[in-house]
């Protein structure tokens, strides 16, 4: 895995192996680091729903939900840039993408940070810099707004009061009392 890296991958994401590559690795080749904190939850979550997914999955997600916490706390505080990814979608929806940033905070990461992360860091991870992740003239933009300061309570990006995707706007809850 770390070879991939190390040719010229743009990052590592936890859910391709159960341990972490060194973090100074990470830093020097100037790689960003996807990992993927809805491995904790589906954990609780796979037990129930065992008999509706494959049993890789199954055996997958029960090895890396205990070491999935681990690499986030060790690749935190070590530099290296840290890109949201999600694995909320597939075979076992265990939560929504405001969820799992509300985990990487749990897990240590500042809100803004945590924002920066599924915005720029993201976009970066994917090639795509410079078209989406920003709200900046020229680039592609889905703009979604709450009542309160998620840049201090991460929990406000579970409760949008406007949606816009491909400059259509989906939900307006402006005026309406909550």
């Amino acid at each position: 895995m770390f070879s991939l890296m190390l040719r010229g991958a743009t990052g590592l994401a936890t859910g391709l192996a159960q341990t972490s590559p060194p973090a100074d690795l990470l830093v020097h080749a100037g790689r960003l680091f996807d990992v993927h904190t809805q491995q904790i939850q589906k954990r609780q979550t796979i037990v129930i729903h065992a008999d509706r997914i494959l049993r890789n999955i199954v055996q997958k997600i029960l090895a890396l939900g205990p070491t999935t916490a681990t690499m986030f706390q060790t690749a935190l505080p070590s530099g290296v840039k840290i890109a949201f990814g999600t694995d909320t979608g597939g075979q076992c929806r265990t939560g929504t993408s405001a969820q799992e940033l509300n985990e990487m905070v749990r897990l240590g990461m500042k809100p803004a940070d945590a924002i920066v992360s599924a915005t720029p860091t993201a976009a970066q991870l994917i090639g795509v810099e410079g078209q989406i992740g920003d709200l900046a003239a020229g680039e592609f933009a889905d703009v979604i707004a709450v009542s309160g300061k998620p840049e201090e309570d991460i929990r406000e990006l579970e409760h949008l009061k406007f949606v816009m995707k491909g400059g259509v706007v989906y939900r307006n809850d402006a005026g309406k009392a909550p």
